[in-house]
């Protein structure tokens, strides 16, 4: 497992324990996963993908802040945004 998605695994632990009582979150969240990691002038850009369009624009209202935050936490990076798969 690189190194990456060693990060996401912990960003996705982290986020799911934080809200442990929000069972929409959890929902719409556990099926993400993580695409690539892309260096941009701007830092690395994370890219996520999820099942629907549904779940991509219920995370891009409702989560994506809470995503960025917590992989800033730890990395510096520039959210990339999510794309279905």
């Amino acid at each position: 497992m690189n190194h990456e998605q060693k990060l996401w695994d912990t960003v996705k632990a982290n986020l799911k324990t934080r809200n442990a009582q929000n069972k929409p979150l959890q929902m719409w969240f556990e099926p993400t996963n993580l695409l690539s990691v892309e260096n941009t002038q701007n830092g690395q850009c994370f890219r996520l993908g999820v099942p629907t369009e549904l779940h991509k624009y219920w995370l891009n209202q409702n989560l994506l802040d809470r995503i960025c935050s917590e992989i800033s936490e730890r990395y510096r990076v520039r959210a990339g945004g999510i794309t279905n798969t």
